[in-house]
């Protein structure tokens, strides 16, 4: 049983070093692209090379965000991890994220819809943990979708938490899986046809965050296909 469950670790890492050299060498691919092209100057318009710019941008904040996951998981598993906790608004939180997202969102067709209760309370949390935390789920929400794309995003309050809900309409995860889904490496088998990459540390990140916070993750199918993501917060201090 100890060697066939080194054999599965070795093959997972094996699989999360792959995974993670084609997510890195996709947006860097891009930014080289993209800078020759103005270096050269092969571009018809200032509207082209506007484009290409924001182009290096955007393909720079993905690999931003791929480099922050792997390097706040990799503190996480070493016990290194600290986290600074202070009274947040929520939906700044998510806002911010989202606005990380909004030329992906734009560019890719998503229909986005943003619902936020009034007078939220506040959360007390480490502000750049959270953030992770949804642009994690925001990402896959993109990054797994169909044709049918569209994006919900809602922020309410039940009891004494905060919910901050990521609803898509992707390819789901499959019953058997939706536990198994936040294990470290672990990537849906309905994932695994080449449509879509991740480095499989994407939603085990996310709920060692959660945990940190006393919180929680949920996940469910959403009805007419897809999936909800919930972050269970507790209330901190007004």
């Amino acid at each position: 049983r100890d060697s066939t469950r080194e054999m599965h670790l070795a093959r997972l890492r094996s699989e999360f070093v792959s995974n993670v050299s084609h997510e890195l060498r996709t947006p860097l691919a891009a930014i080289r692209m993209n800078a020759e092209t103005l270096v050269t100057g092969r571009y018809r318009s200032p509207e082209k090379h506007d484009a290409f710019l924001q182009n290096i941008m955007r393909e720079s904040e993905r690999l931003s965000r791929i480099v922050d996951n792997i390097l706040t998981f990799s503190q996480i598993e070493s016990g290194r991890k600290t986290y600074e906790m202070h009274p947040e608004d929520p939906a700044a939180i998510v806002r911010s994220a989202l606005e990380a997202f909004e030329p992906m969102l734009e560019k890719r067709g998503f229909h986005l819809e943003v619902q936020i209760a009034d007078g939220l309370s506040s959360v007390l949390v480490d502000r750049e943990a959270i953030g992770i935390a949804v642009s994690n789920l925001i990402s896959n929400a993109i990054k797994y979708s169909t044709e049918d794309k569209q994006l919900a995003v809602t922020i309410d309050e039940r009891d004494e938490t905060v919910l901050i809900e990521i609803a898509d309409r992707g390819i789901g995860v499959p019953s058997t899986e939706r536990e198994r889904i936040f294990e470290k490496f672990h990537r849906a088998s309905n994932a695994s046809d080449g449509t879509a990459t991740g480095t499989g540390v994407g939603l085990a990140l996310t709920r060692s965050i959660m945990d940190a916070h006393g919180g929680q993750t949920e996940l469910e199918p959403r009805q007419g296909g897809g999936s909800v993501f919930r972050l269970v917060l507790p209330k901190g201090d007004n």
